[in-house]
């Protein structure tokens, strides 16, 4: 019951909005309390939680070293209606202080902004692209606008925001814009937009420019229209001037139509797609309240991988949903999809007399570190530090978790929160987070997130490292940790588990009547990280169960095999 107030409590807020005045100036200066660099800075006011989501999932870009960071937002103004102007906001010191430029449009009622570039923007003029839908009160007309940084971020300049050819007007309504820059000519750049209002014909378009977003292809359809439940969403390139565009549409499962994740491709930077294809199905046991919202979805390419992260925003019914991670290896038009639920992985962590308990909720985005190969995806998490003696709640509230795997999805360890649980910190319903595509590596891990407030809409930039588990923050070790990997399986399943003390391990797999399958494992072992591998490819597709056995306790985790 908890989970499911705290949802509703949440979900009414994501559609409130402020009409009090900010009054930014250009290049004004904020800087965070306290030391040179402060974990949280607060970065201004916001016109509602919309000022920085869009489904795109990424409003905040990053440099190589993590020195730049560019946040693009909306600042409220006075009028109840169009209440929002866009904003950019940068950092030259990791986050330590802010630099508040603009306003770049007019005052708008929807803009759902986005930012991408190079990761060499802080030092290469040009680099660096911020796109945004203008929609002003009543959606008659729109417009999809994207801004060049001309110069470094240190001397900023600003071109003209130029308008996608024929997406304004009485055209299109142009919708849940997105934008990507090309990783091997960072001077080529796409955007899309779903025409979705009015004149809107529901299809999605894109708009290629190779020349840095001076001049703008037509619109090129990519995406048939759509049902109207459906939305545009997020696109990454790869090398080869390969590009990944994800969206969703309704899609039958358990005979009922649910809106679901599918992706198109572009081999040629964007000009020319292949047909759309829904991602696989997964277990859906109440499909009928299922709904995978616009702002749940994410994509990147890595090494030429697909990584996508869409979660059930209906998962507070039991048995309903879960929070989806979609790896894709092999090449275009001929993925083979791992498929995880992030559920899976999260387990409470006990140290001392003290259980620490998150669970994922919304606002999934996924993220890496090209040096040590980390990928790692980052949630809206609600976070609980429980007294186990008295049961006595000690913190609560929403909070930025993530799990990450550093062998390229084979297993996932759950990361301490990546927002400072601290007791007497103010509690904060989270809201509208986005964390930037590159995870910065300085011989430790951090995570760079940009949130909204729920109630305030105050926008807040944090830093924090991904560390593997909170027991590397204490001097208690985790007593205890399992997970199976995939959940959703083909010819094998992985059993991960880390152990404080060494102890006598049991892994079998049974079937659903309770009948033993397969003998995993019997043998001692050490303290420390494991995994055991199980075959399935000569096992009948249905669900399994892995249970893992020791001196001290006994784990289990369903599984499901499919063909």
């Amino acid at each position: 019951m908890r989970r499911w107030l705290v949802v509703l409590f949440a979900t009414a807020l994501c559609f409130a909005t402020v009409t009090k005045k900010a009054f930014p100036i250009d290049g004004q200066s904020k800087k965070g309390e306290g030391s040179v660099f402060t974990d949280r800075v607060l970065i201004a006011v916001s016109g509602d939680i919309r000022s920085v989501l869009g489904p795109q999932g990424k409003n905040i870009a990053v440099s190589t070293g993590g020195d730049a960071i560019a946040v693009i937002y909306g600042d409220p103004t006075t009028d109840p209606n169009d209440y929002m102007e866009i904003y950019v906001a940068y950092s030259l010191d990791g986050g330590a202080s802010w630099t508040i430029y603009g306003p770049h449009s007019a005052e708008l009622r929807r803009i759902y902004p986005g930012v991408d570039g190079s990761p060499d923007f802080d030092v290469n003029p040009g680099e660096l692209y911020s796109e945004w839908q203008e929609s002003p009160n009543g959606y008659a007309t729109g417009d999809l606008k994207c801004m060049i940084e001309e110069n470094v971020p240190s001397a900023p300049s600003f071109s003209s925001p130029v308008s996608m050819n024929n997406a304004s007007g009485d055209v299109m309504c142009p919708w849940l814009g997105s934008i990507a820059v090309n990783p091997e000519d960072p001077f080529w750049v796409v955007t899309s937009a779903w025409s979705y209002l009015n004149n809107g014909n529901q299809a999605i378009y894109f708009w290629v420019s190779e020349d840095g977003g001076y001049t703008w292809s037509d619109s090129i359809m990519g995406v048939p229209p759509i049902d109207a439940n459906g939305c545009s969403g997020h696109m990454r390139f790869g090398s080869n001037n390969y590009l990944f565009y994800t969206y969703q549409d309704l899609k039958s499962i358990g005979g009922f139509d649910v809106v679901y994740p599918y992706y198109i491709e572009s081999t040629d930077g964007g000009y020319t797609w292949n047909s759309p294809t829904a991602l696989p199905d997964v277990p859906m046991i109440n499909a009928e309240n299922a709904q995978f919202w616009w702002h749940e979805l994410d994509c990147e390419v890595i090494d030429d991988e697909i990584w996508l992260v869409n979660n059930d925003i209906n998962q507070v019914f039991p048995d309903s949903g879960g929070f989806w991670c979609f790896h894709g290896t092999g090449g275009p038009g001929s993925w083979s999809w791992d498929v995880f639920d992030i559920n899976d992985y999260i387990v409470d962590i006990v140290i001392g007399d003290t259980s620490y308990y998150f669970e994922p909720m919304q606002y999934g985005s996924v993220c890496h570190d090209p040096v040590s190969g980390m990928i790692a995806v980052t949630f809206e998490a609600y976070y609980e530090k429980i007294c186990i003696p008295t049961n006595d709640t000690i913190l609560g509230g929403y909070h930025v978790g993530t799990i990450y795997s550093i062998n390229n999805g084979s297993s996932w360890v759950v990361s301490g929160p990546l927002s400072e649980p601290d007791i007497g910190q103010q509690l904060i319903n989270w809201n509208a987070t986005e964390t930037a595509h590159l995870l910065v590596n300085d011989g430790y891990i951090w995570a760079y997130t940009v949130w909204i407030e729920d109630v305030t809409f105050n926008t807040y930039f944090e830093r924090a490292r991904v560390i593997p588990g909170i027991a590397e923050a204490s001097s208690e070790m985790i007593n205890f940790q399992y997970s199976v990997q995939p959940n959703i399986m083909t010819d094998h399943c992985q059993v991960v588990f880390n152990m404080a003390t060494g102890d006598h391990v049991s892994v079998r797999l049974f079937d659903e009547t309770g009948r033993l399958v397969k003998q995993g494992i019997e043998q001692r072992f050490d303290a420390g990280n494991h995994a055991v591998q199980i075959q399935t490819a000569d096992l009948a597709a249905g669900i399994y169960f892995v249970v893992l056995e020791t001196d001290h306790t006994r784990e289990s985790r369903k599984v499901i095999k499919v063909k």
